[in-house]
Formats: structure tokens, sequence, C-alpha cells
């Protein structure tokens, strides 16, 4: 399946580096404060985000933005040690739009797509608990941010999201949550092909 999702994305990213000359990539890192819903005695728990990401402009005001994340979710309990961490490969496809003018040197902008998680590994402490949890979360996502010229066409990329997780990510009926995150991630994005 990750095969299959990582094959998906650079056939895409080739083709519209082929097609467009509006291309854009680079790495990207953040941090997640992430829960499980329906979970009681639960806090939020921190952790990593990192990994690539392409911006291809459609026209001034519109663009697509796709993202191959490593990224750390789970939940802490209240009432005891527990942290239940879980490790997943997200890809969030999300609609761009841009504020402003195409020579701006900040650009404001608000982002809203779906996203696809492959779960890499679930541990309480040392403990693996992979086996409770299903090996895939699909959900959506909503955010807002802006990107910031450095130079022609390397731009500084900042985005404040919220994930929620539209399935249960239990392997099993009898318990019930779903994901959920805030993230604040940094990337730095230069040009694929000539202007």
């Amino acid at each position: 399946m990750i095969k299959v999702v990582l094959t998906s994305i650079l056939l895409s990213v080739a083709y519209l580096s082929i097609k467009a000359q509006t291309l854009s990539i680079g790495p990207v890192v953040g941090v997640n404060s992430s829960s499980i819903s329906e979970a009681e005695n639960g806090e939020r728990l921190m952790g990593l985000s990192a990994g690539i990401f392409a911006n291809y402009s459609i026209n001034e005001k519109i663009g697509l933005n796709i993202k191959a994340l490593f990224s750390q979710m789970g939940i802490a309990s209240s009432v005891s040690d527990d942290k239940f961490r879980l490790n997943y490969v997200q890809i969030p496809l999300s609609g761009v739009y841009f504020f402003g003018q195409t020579g701006d040197k900040f650009r404001p902008k608000v982002f809203l797509g779906p996203y696809v998680g492959i779960l890499l590994g679930a541990k309480n402490g040392d403990v693996d608990i992979k086996e409770s949890f299903k090996s895939v979360d699909f959900g959506g996502q909503a955010g807002l941010g802006f990107n910031y010229s450095l130079k022609e066409r390397t731009w500084l990329n900042v985005d404040l999201s919220y994930m929620a997780g539209f399935s249960n990510i239990f392997d099993t009926e009898i318990i019930e949550g779903k994901n959920n995150a805030l993230s604040l991630n940094i990337g730095l994005s230069f040009p694929i092909g000539a202007n």
C-alpha cells in the first residue's frame, strides 16, 4: 500500500513538472498536537511532523498542495503515565486559495482537502500495540497560512491546519476513536522548471 501511494505521488509530481512551469517542491517540518476522539481521561500529545511537499499553481489564486509526512499522533492519559504513540505516513492533498497578487512578497492562503494515513507503528511506552489499530486512516483537513517570497519563485511556506479522522482507528468494533490533530508546519519550496 505504501509503495502504491508513494509511486502515485512521484508520478503526479513528474507529470506536473513536465506539463507546468509553476511547480515547486521542498522539505517541511513541524509539530502536531494530537488526540483521539471518544477517549476518556485523555490529554493531547505533542509529536513531530516532517517530510516533503509539492505546490502546483493552477492560476494566480488557485493551487494544489500535496505532502508526504512522517507524522506522530496519539494521546496521553490524564490519570496514568500511559502514552499511546501512533506513527503514520500521512498524505494530505489540498486545494489552496491564495490572497493578493502573484508579485506580492506575502501571500496569505486557506486550504481544504482529504488525507490518508498509513500506520507504521503504535506503542504504549515500550509495548507494541500496532495490532490493536487499523493500518489505514482517512480524514479531512482545513487550514490557513502564508507563503513568503525569499527570492524569485523560492518561498517560505507556513501552514496551520486541523486534521480530523472520518473512520475508527481501532481494529475492533468495541472501541471507537478517531484521530484529530492541530498541526503547524514550515517548509521551503524551490521551483521546478523555468518561468
